[in-house]
């Protein structure tokens, strides 16, 4: 259909269609039907890349913007995702690396722009909040716990809390057979073994899952947080990303972080 085209629009009428594998469309298309897809199956529209051909494409606001951001990351002819100032009421953080599935790192410019975000109060949104036994030893490795109780139930991202710790420490990743958490900064005063609270706050979108991004810019975009949960988590590497011109409306517990470097990079303009 879409070599037939020639340009004219394709129109896929009323029903359900199953995709198998990825799929660019040159040619402008409507859909009066919804389609399935794997998911790691792409569907790259060239002529009509925004939101609204997504949610019209796949009937649901919250998979049609997984679907589109991994179009954006797959394909060179897709620079910005414009939102089209819809709203997009998410039920569940949106894991931005399991969304695009096949990159760990992204560092061409790429535009979110112009909608909201909103959610529903699910129990996905929760602080997650474990306990655990370990040991800081400074004089072997400044950002390190050993000996970590249970480590394989403490989640990467969460923040370390207790005695001596200072703020904003996160921890970057876990060595499950080795019982080691990697943190993102040296603790101020805590040499020894004790128990720490380890808090994993919940975001809207949640870009830890990849190693870095970079050169992203996220432009005239409302997270409605609504005390529910936070906002952005950015990934624990990351230069040149911005946010402009974007509103964070009551965020449960943060608005922008990384539980890496990755906020060091941030141009917020206000």
């Amino acid at each position: 259909a879409d070599t037939a085209a020639s340009g004219r629009e394709i129109i896929v009428p009323a029903g359900i269609y199953f995709l198998g594998q990825s799929t660019t469309i040159q040619n402008r298309i409507r859909f009066e039907g919804t389609l399935v897809m794997p998911d790691e199956a792409i569907l790259s529209l060239t002529r009509n890349f925004d939101l609204p051909a997504y949610i019209d494409a796949f009937g649901d606001s919250e998979l049609a913007f997984r679907k589109a951001y991994q179009a954006l990351l797959n394909n060179a002819d897709h620079v910005t995702l414009d939102l089209a100032g819809r709203k997009i009421a998410l039920r569940a953080p949106v894991d931005m690396a399991a969304a695009v599935g096949n990159r760990s790192t992204y560092n061409q410019r790429h535009v979110i722009t112009n909608g909201q975000f909103s959610v529903f109060p699910t129990p996905d949104f929760d602080t997650e909040v474990v306990t655990s036994q370990a040991t800081y030893a400074p004089e072997s490795d400044t950002r390190r716990l050993s000996n970590v109780v249970n480590v394989a139930s403490i989640p990467v991202g969460a923040l370390v809390e207790g005695n001596g710790v200072g703020r904003e420490v996160y921890v970057t990743d876990r060595d499950i057979p080795a019982g080691r958490l990697t943190l993102s900064q040296p603790l101020f005063d805590a040499a020894g073994t004790q128990v720490f609270t380890f808090r994993r706050f919940r975001y809207m979108l949640d870009f830890s899952g990849f190693a870095d991004i970079s050169r992203m810019v996220i432009s005239e975009v409302d997270f409605q947080c609504g005390g529910t949960c936070s906002a952005v988590l950015l990934p624990p590497q990351g230069s040149a990303n911005h946010f402009r011109d974007c509103f964070f409306t009551r965020p449960k517990d943060r608005g922008i972080t990384s539980h890496g470097e990755g906020d060091q990079a941030v141009r917020p303009h206000f």
